[in-house]
């Protein structure tokens, strides 16, 4: 006689799934926590225009700023956040034994000079820039939000080297590795009392920033807070868009630098929040293996309070690599050999339709991390985890010990059963 297979308990089949998943689960928690405790961290050290004696330097007035952070580590990231010509952001990766080198006079004339800043020994590994060229307020008349939507719209362009910055030095703090550069009131192209300030900071070790959009970064991160507050609308439907350039200091033949937007695991940290945009820039070889990026949600907020109720999109165009507008004076111009280098720029746009346009707010502050090697992935918190076990766990208990008793029970009541037919 076929004897006919029963089907699968199933309370026995959550018992294996619930079991499997809490299995997984502690694995990734051992593994993170390793991961975590292993991550390599960095000796942070910043100073305001290092090694200057010329009098531009004791001349707040002037407002030629320079601030250097260097981030000491298995090797050193040196940090060149400038307002001296387009604001840039410098990012170089060297040796230990490499210092930097600074040549005030190149630095503040005039045209293109790759000497005027160097590291010696010039043993670079790596280095990339990024340059905040141009603003763009446009006439929004169609509510598109985006920039490239409204190719007929009244638009106005604002060239950052243009503009007159405050004394960073006065911003700068030695705890958070951080400073703040703001545009100067009353300059005549800018109405009213606004004002533009991009801080930087950098960090030497991997976690995520207190503030929305809550980025993760890494001892090799610096991130960028772009604001703008408080401008005088020239349009009835005013947006603004700002003009990023990516530069990477050595031309790869075999990767471009490319714009793409990923997938995030969870929306923990940013409920809503699903993507995440990055800028990839390739390695430099045979040096450099790994390359750097710049990493952002698309999402601005037009409140100094940031919080979910007044977030708004920050849609980014396609990369653009031909008649790219390049700043007359910039740190880069003086770092590099500009016909050695490959770069591409994007436009940002920031709001998001029947928003009010930036009129109703007149406020808007946008965050990225520019790092070193890859971008940090999203990965479930510790405290998700720990949640996710102890969820799980315990109907996993409860199952295999209920599951113990009964067999138990069934086992004792056959041996009854046995001695009473024995005796």
């Amino acid at each position: 006689m076929t004897r006919t297979a029963k089907p699968p308990n199933m309370a026995y089949i959550v018992m294996e799934s619930h079991r499997c998943l809490a299995i997984f689960l502690c694995v990734h928690l051992i593994i993170s926590t390793f991961s975590l405790a292993s991550t390599s961290e960095r000796k942070l050290s910043i100073e305001y225009n290092p090694n200057c004696t010329i009098a531009v330097c004791k001349n707040s007035t002037d407002n030629k700023n320079l601030v250097y952070v260097k981030a000491v580590g298995n090797d050193v990231i040196h940090y060149l956040w400038s307002s001296i010509g387009a604001p840039t952001l410098v990012l170089a990766t060297t040796p230990n034994n490499t210092k930097l080198h600074v040549n005030w006079e190149k630095l503040m004339s005039s045209g293109e000079s790759n000497t005027a800043i160097e590291f010696v020994p010039n043993d670079v590994i790596y280095s990339m820039a990024m340059v905040f060229t141009r603003m763009f307020e446009y006439d929004d008349v169609n509510d598109t939000s985006v920039i490239s939507k409204c190719p007929r719209c009244n638009m106005k362009s604002l060239l950052l080297e243009d503009l007159k910055w405050q004394d960073m030095n006065i911003t700068i703090n030695e705890t958070t590795h951080s400073a703040v550069l703001n545009t100067t009131l009353y300059q005549p192209s800018i109405k009213g009392n606004g004002t533009i300030s991009i801080q930087f900071t950098a960090y030497g070790e991997k976690d995520r920033s207190k503030i929305l959009p809550h980025l993760q970064y890494t001892a090799n991160t610096t991130q960028v807070d772009f604001t703008i507050d408080s401008l005088e609308p020239a349009f009835n439907s005013s947006r603004f868009a700002l003009e990023v350039l990516a530069v990477s200091g050595q031309k790869n033949p075999k990767e471009d630098i490319i714009k793409q937007m990923t997938k995030s695991i969870d929306d923990e940290y940013t409920p809503g929040m699903f993507e995440v945009d990055e800028l990839h820039l390739p390695p430099q070889p045979p040096k450099s293996k790994y390359g750097s990026y710049s990493q952002w949600k698309p999402v601005c907020y037009f409140g100094q309070a940031r919080d979910l109720s007044n977030a708004l999109e920050a849609n980014s165009d396609d990369l653009q690599t031909e008649n790219l507008y390049i700043p007359r004076e910039s740190i880069m111009v003086k770092f590099y050999d500009m016909k050695e280098v490959d770069m591409a720029a994007f436009n940002l746009s920031f709001g998001t339709s029947k928003d009010g346009f930036y009129n109703a707010h007149h406020y808007v502050t946008w965050t990225t991390n520019v790092g070193y090697g890859t971008p940090p992935e999203d990965e479930l918190s510790l405290l998700v985890i720990i949640v996710l076990i102890a969820g799980l766990g315990i109907p996993v208990l409860l199952i295999v010990a209920g599951g113990t008793y009964v067999c138990i029970k069934k086992r004792r009541q056959k041996y009854k059963e046995l001695t009473l037919l024995v005796n």
